[in-house]
Parts: structure tokens; sequence; C-alpha cells
């Protein structure tokens, strides 16, 4: 319990630092490692040898948008490990977002203690977080986490928001490449632990937000057998929803799992948005220019399909039915944790929450509780409408959810 403690003490450690990378550091055999996708040469950083931009999957460009992750042949060629590949095409209007309209993205990176260990470390693999429409591997510098934790770490690119999870009609694969793409990467860190000097046996899936909500969706899928040894996932769960005007005021409930038909609805009104309609819009979508995509980025928020080869189920459903990998789990989240949410949305409208309209929200997004809510969540008892509104949809959405996603799983008898 110790060591998974110190772990779990030094994840959160890996999201308060940015990548920053000499590529000047000295170089030698010992940083240079043969992989099932060739042979990288890496870079020393700090008190850990970093291995960057390694490709894991083909680049999913031209026919291959919109195409399950295809796997990259070996070469004998020795491949630059030095640098990060380039982030997935994002806006960068959010703080986890960097600009970027490049497609060919699909990149990890590998960091190891540089210090020798006789025996094979824990490997752990990492999903960013993003709202499924940003952010990136690369920005998450793991250098402490694989030092303190002696652990091999692996941070990991997915393709977002509409390149990630478009659902159309007779699409194989719809609504479900930036999940095939999280396991491909976590795949070939499967394939390739001991080359690092890492425990294919010990493998660890960790992820925040959507990275966390997409850890517990894989728990499910028949395609993560025999490749997660443990979980973690903050900040999203199986069972994560929003009730009507919880998101943000205005918005219909919603959820970050969808049900295959609601994906191909989606991504039927986003392709006809693009002017491609029948007889052949995936034809005409993959002519349309990145930034033409990412201007429906805001569709794709919560898209994960499931009644899918990937999910069959229902996360959540599934878990409850105990079709899970049965791994043991940590799972939790932020005590404020909509406050970031209300705070973003008070920057564009001061007017969202406040102290007049507060009585309205309770009401319009619990119709059926509105004295149980509004009992319980007094506004007086809070410094201001927005705090109080913030407190009542982290219970609702994140707590609550959390919670009762760790009952289902511990319902198994697995730790949790």
């Amino acid at each position: 319990m110790r060591r998974v403690l110190a772990i779990v003490a030094a994840t959160v450690l890996v999201a308060t630092g940015c990548s920053s990378v000499d590529n000047d550091a000295a170089t030698g055999s010992d940083l240079v490692v043969d992989t099932t996708t060739g042979t990288l040469q890496g870079v020393a950083v700090g008190e850990t040898h970093q291995f960057l931009g390694v490709r894991y999957a083909q680049p999913p460009t031209g026919d291959r948008r919109w195409t399950r992750p295809e796997p990259v042949p070996d070469t004998d060629d020795v491949l630059d490990a030095t640098r990060a590949g380039s982030p997935c095409p994002q806006t960068g209007e959010t703080a986890q977002a960097v600009s970027s309209t490049d497609e060919d993205c699909l990149f990890l990176n590998v960091t190891v203690p540089a210090r020798a260990s006789e025996t094979p470390r824990p490997v752990m693999v990492w999903w960013h977080g993003g709202g499924f429409t940003s952010g990136a591997g690369s920005q998450y510098d793991a250098q402490r986490l694989a030092d303190q934790g002696d652990v091999v770490v692996v941070t990991a690119n997915y393709r977002l928001g509409m390149l990630g999870y478009l659902g159309l009609p007779g699409l194989d694969g719809s609504g479900n490449f930036g999940l095939a793409d999280q396991l491909a990467a976590l795949r070939w860190a499967n394939d390739n632990a001991e080359v690092f000097g890492g425990d294919p046996d010990s493998i660890t899936v960790f992820g925040e937000s959507a990275g966390g909500t997409s850890v517990c969706a894989a728990l499910t899928s028949p395609a993560a057998v025999g490749l997660v040894d443990r979980a973690i996932f903050s900040s999203g769960s199986c069972s994560l929803a929003w009730p009507a005007g919880t998101l943000f005021p205005g918005l219909p409930a919603s959820s970050s799992l969808i049900s295959l038909s609601d994906s191909e609805a989606q991504g039927s009104v986003a392709a006809a948005a693009l002017g491609c309609t029948d007889p052949d819009p995936l034809g005409c979508l993959r002519a349309r220019p990145v930034d033409a995509l990412l201007g429906q980025a805001v569709l794709f928020g919560n898209p994960i399909a499931y009644g899918t080869e990937l999910l069959p189920q229902q996360p959540s459903t599934a878990v409850q039915q105990g079709n899970w990998l049965k791994v043991p789990v940590l799972s939790g989240g932020n005590r404020d944790e909509h406050r970031s949410f209300i705070g973003g949305l008070l920057l564009t409208d001061p007017t969202a929450v406040t102290a007049e309209n507060y009585e309205s929200l309770i009401r319009s997004s619990f119709p059926a509780d509105v004295g149980a809510v509004s009992a319980t969540y007094p506004l007086d008892d809070y410094e201001s409408a927005p705090v109080a509104w913030a407190t009542v949809v982290t219970d609702v959405a994140w707590a609550c959810t959390t919670s009762r996603g760790a009952r289902d799983l511990a319902a198994a008898g697995t730790p949790v």
C-alpha cells in the first residue's frame, strides 16, 4: 500500500510541470533502445532517459482520417527520439490546449529513471485530459514521477474532437477513434515494456478528466483484456453525467459516454454543417481542411460511443453487471471540481450565475427536488451565488457519480 500511495503522490506531481527537454544533453549507447517499431535514440534529461516523439501508429491522414489506428512496421533505421511529436489538432482556446492543425500526431513519450534497477520497474501509461478536444501527452513532464516513483512512464497523444470521435452510419470504428488510439498506445507500452526495463505484467493506466473517463471505459473494453494490471482515474468515471443545466446553464443533460446511435446522429449534424451529406459524406469530410473540422469541436466534448466493438455496453452498466477487467482501481476527484467551469463561464458572461437567478437555476435543473436542493445548499451559506452553484454541481455531477462508480467497481470484490 505504501508503494501505491507513493505512486499516487507522484502522479499529482506529473501535471505541475511543463515539458522541458535539453536536446544538447549527452547521449550514449544506453540511450539507444530497440523497440517493435524501430531503434530509438533517446536523450538524457536530469535523472532520467527520455524517448520522445515515438510513433505508435501510422499517421491518420488522407484516407486514414477516421480509420482505426494501424500498426507501425518495424524498421532497421535508428529513429531520432529526442523531441516530442506534434499534438493532435486543436484550437488552442482552452488552458490545456495548444494550437495545432497537424494530423500526423499519434506519438508517445517514454521516461525512464537513468539509474540501473535489479528488477523490472512498473509501467504507468498516462492519458491526458482536456475535454476530448485539447491536450497532449508531451504537456506533462514525467521526470519526477519516473525518478521518485521508480517507474517507467509513457504519455500518449490521441485524436481529439471531430477527428477522434466522429460517428457516421456505416463508418467502421464510429465514435471511438480516440479511444482506439489510446488502446493502441497501451498495447505498444505492453509490447515494449521490457526493452525499457519495465515489467509487462505490471502496467498501470491512469488519466484525468477526459483521460480518466477513457481509463474507466477501457476497463470494460474487450480490446483491453491482458493490457491493464491496475487503473487510476481522477475527475472522470464510468458514470460521469450532468443533469440539464449543470454542465453549463441552458445546456441539456449530458454524459461523456453516448450511444452509437446518438454518436452517429451527432456526426451527421456536424457533417451537414460542413456541407457533407449524401451520397458520400465521409469522402466529402475527408476532403475538408482541418480548420473546418476544428470549428465543429463543440459537438464532440462528451463523445465516447458505446454499443460498439470497442465498448459493447454502456460502461457503467458493464461495471454493474461485472463485465469489466476487475483490476485494482484508484478513483478520485477534486473537492471543488466545478468551480473552474463556473469561473470560465463568468469570464464570458458575468450574469450567468447570480444571486437573482440562483433559485431559477435550481428549478431548471432539479424540478422535482427544488425544496430539498434549496434547503441543502442555501445561498446564505456561501460567499457568492457562483460558489454556491458550483458546489451543487460538484456534488451532483462529480462527487456523487465518482462515489457511485467506486461502489459499483468494489462490488466485484476488487480493491478500489
